[in-house]
C-alpha cells in the first residue's frame, strides 16, 4: 500500500461537495475534474484530501465512501457539514494541529502549521508553507461551521 499524501486540497467547501458526489460506484479523479472544470490532478488532490481524512477507500483508481464518509453522508442535511467538520478534527494530526493553534494569534497560525508539517511530514519548507495554506483555510471554515452551530471557538 502506497503512503497517502499530505493533503493540498485548499477548498474545503469542494472537498466537501466531492465528498457528497461519491455514490456506490466510486469516483475517479476524471469525473471530479469534469464536473468541477478542474485539470485531472486538481481532482485527485480532492479525493485524496478525502482519503488523508480517512472520508474514503481507494481501490484501483477509484474512491469509494469509508464508514466515516458513509456516516457523514447519512448525517441529517443541515447538520452534516458539523459532522464533516467534526470528522476533520478527528484525524490525529489535524485535530492535535487544531487545538494549538485555538490559543495562537492569527498571525502566529500560518507560521506554526508550517513549522510542524515540515518537522512531521519530510516536505521541503517551501511546500509545507503550500499546505499550511491549505490546512489554515481548512480551520477557518471549520470555526465558521463550530460558530454556526454553537461550537466555542
Amino acid at each position: 500500500m502506497s503512503k497517502v499524501p499530505f493533503p493540498q486540497a485548499n477548498n474545503i467547501e469542494l472537498i466537501f461537495a466531492v465528498l457528497n458526489d461519491i455514490g456506490s460506484e466510486g469516483l475517479a479523479k476524471d469525473e471530479v475534474a469534469f464536473k468541477y472544470g478542474i485539470d485531472p490532478r486538481q481532482g485527485s488532490y480532492y479525493l485524496d484530501a478525502l482519503l488523508y481524512l480517512g472520508f474514503v477507500e481507494k481501490i484501483n483508481t477509484k474512491y469509494f465512501l469509508s464508514n466515516k464518509g458513509i456516516t457523514t453522508r447519512l448525517a441529517p442535511k443541515d447538520n452534516m457539514k458539523k459532522v464533516f467538520a467534526d470528522h476533520i478534527l478527528e484525524h490525529p494530526f489535524i485535530g492535535v494541529l487544531y487545538k494549538e493553534c485555538k490559543g495562537l494569534e492569527r498571525s502566529k497560525i500560518l507560521t506554526h502549521v508550517s513549522t510542524t508539517i515540515f518537522n512531521e511530514t519530510g516536505l521541503s519548507n517551501s511546500t509545507s508553507q503550500r499546505r499550511a495554506d491549505s490546512i489554515v483555510r481548512w480551520f477557518s471554515w471549520i470555526e465558521r461551521v463550530e460558530c454556526t452551530k454553537g461550537g466555542n471557538i
